[in-house]
């Protein structure tokens, strides 16, 4: 009999009285019976033996008792890691940026160690785990660098499922079971590496559990298929057009408006072709034509186009042209029924339906990024001063032109009288750029902002995001331009510069810090602890 058993009998007996009840201590089993016998022996009468019987019962409850054995599943041991740790002077600064100064370069940090084919050392990882929940940014590359250690802690705590991918699902009933459980933002993980490896596989994982998902998870797995897309999608995405949530038919009308030879692509082809027409002018130019369906009809619906407009600087009509423009693939404005490029942009612009085209052809070009069209349509927009806060609505992540908007960005750094300030064109490319500056632009940019801070004081207000942005600047320009920057941020020009000195003097620092960290990245590890 185990001791709660004993405890409640003796309960009971006090309860109803020791006249009415007797207390069997002899019913409990080993040390703890053995001792209540005893007591009941030497007791002068049942109240007396139930009273020691109690202190005793007490006593042995206070004492404790042994575990009754681990319930818990036992953990698969971490597998053996394959990748060198850092050195010790490369932790250094992981240890400097994890206590809160210079964060900012923990992307670039993670990125240094993916690529150096080395890994974070182990007692970092639940911290770096910790600041991935709130930073996608760094998952990717501290999954890479994290080693097997960090997919082996991931698959421990549901808050890190982010990071549990590849590394604990090494077989397909692995990989069943962690799409079958994992979180949401898990899941859309395991989605993505999977349709980047085996883009046939990762569609298999969505149709399975696609009747038990709520609307939001459907739309969400939807809009993951845009990785390894392919007309190998197109039956399944068809079908999640016609879906009952009209939040999952427009994503799936989104990502079939990426692939150009999808029947849905070819349909607002059609269209576009049908809405748009230019007609050359007898004196040169042309002119716009625009021919819109009378009504909104069931197609347009079952194709997820929107009958109220969705842009405040859009009426309905003008919401539909643009609709079916940003649906058409850009291929279909580049034949001999239509000028070329720049004569159209030129010529829209001109158009009473100017807003409508250029905003449709703009988000054509994201969904077909595309070289020329960059060109064209970020001179328009960024021509257009009214329109510089909002570019980022309009033009495609130029990460993918490195070429083409280091070309712009200098461009317009020539072709502007004014040297940077908020509103110039040059600086909101900048802004939004976020890949590592060539030496070259780098040198263009110090020499503009040098000849802006020479002529006006930081009270201005057009220099409120330019003295923001020195931060973001620093990590743009190569680090090893930090010596290059210290002489061009010379101490009596800072000084001349109300409010600037700190954020000069950050700039400076960070640029060393960034260079300083890379070279100890680099640098050879420590053979007693490569392991």
């Amino acid at each position: 009999m185990s001791h709660k058993v004993t405890w409640q009998s003796l309960l009971t007996t006090a309860l109803v009285g020791t006249d009415r009840q007797s207390f069997d201590a002899a019913a409990s089993h080993g040390a703890l019976g053995e001792s209540l016998s005893r007591l009941s022996t030497a007791a002068e009468n049942p109240s007396t033996s139930l009273l020691d019987a109690s202190a005793a019962l007490a006593v042995y409850k206070r004492a404790g008792s042994l575990p009754s054995g681990d319930l818990l599943p036992a953990f698969d041991p971490c597998p053996a890691e394959t990748l060198s740790a850092c050195s010790n002077r490369a932790e250094t600064f992981l240890t400097i940026m994890l206590n809160g100064d210079y964060s900012e370069v923990l992307l670039e940090y993670l990125g240094g160690v993916a690529s150096s084919g080395r890994r974070v050392s182990e007692v970092f990882l639940p911290a770096l785990l910790d600041i991935g929940r709130r930073r996608s940014d760094i998952r990717p590359l501290l999954v890479t660098g994290g080693g097997e250690r960090l997919r082996w802690l991931a698959a421990q705590n549901d808050d890190w499922g982010y990071a549990n991918v590849g590394g604990t699902a090494q077989n397909d009933d692995d990989l069943e079971s962690a799409w079958e459980t994992g979180s949401k933002a898990a899941r859309l993980a395991i989605l993505t590496s999977v349709r980047a490896k085996d883009a046939a596989r990762g569609l298999e994982l969505v149709e399975k559990s696609w009747k038990q998902e709520a609307a939001a998870d459907r739309a969400a797995f939807v809009a993951g298929l845009e990785t390894g897309l392919s007309m190998d999608d197109e039956p399944f995405l068809d079908g999640a057009l016609a879906d009952r949530s009209v939040e999952v038919g427009r994503a799936a009308a989104d990502i079939l408006s990426r692939l150009p030879l999808s029947n849905y692509s070819l349909r607002m082809a059609e269209r576009a072709r049908a809405s748009v027409r230019f007609k050359r002018r007898l004196l040169g130019g042309w002119n716009v034509e625009v021919i819109l369906p009378e009504k909104f009809d069931d197609e347009l619906k079952a194709d997820r186009l929107e009958e109220k407009s969705g842009n405040r600087l859009l009426g309905e009509r003008a919401w539909l042209l643009c609709q079916i423009v940003g649906a058409a693939p850009l291929s279909i404005w580049q034949t001999s029924d239509f000028p070329p490029l720049a004569d159209l942009i030129a010529s829209a612009e001109k158009s009473e339906w100017a807003n409508a085209l250029i905003t449709g052809w703009s988000i054509a070009l994201k969904r077909h990024p595309d070289a020329s069209w960059l060109t064209e349509l970020a001179r328009h927009w960024l021509g257009r001063t009214e329109q510089t806060a909002h570019v980022l609505e309009y033009l495609p992540p130029l990460e993918l032109f490195p070429d083409v908007t280091e070309n712009l960005i200098t461009e317009f750094l020539l072709s502007e009288k004014q040297p940077l300030y908020d509103k110039h064109p040059a600086f909101v490319l900048l802004s939004v750029y976020r890949l590592r500056w060539s030496v070259d632009l780098s040198r263009a940019v110090l020499i503009s902002l040098i000849d802006r801070l020479s002529v006006t004081g930081a009270n201005n207000a057009d220099l409120y995001q330019l003295h923001s942005s020195l931060g973001q600047f620093a990590l743009r320009m190569p680090g090893e331009m930090a010596p290059e920057a210290t002489a061009v941020f010379t101490p009596n020009v800072a000084a001349g510069i109300a409010g600037w000195t700190n954020a000069i003097d950050k700039f400076v620092q960070t640029l060393q810090f960034r260079y300083d960290m890379l070279q100890a990245i680099r640098q050879e590890q420590d053979p007693l602890r490569s392991a």
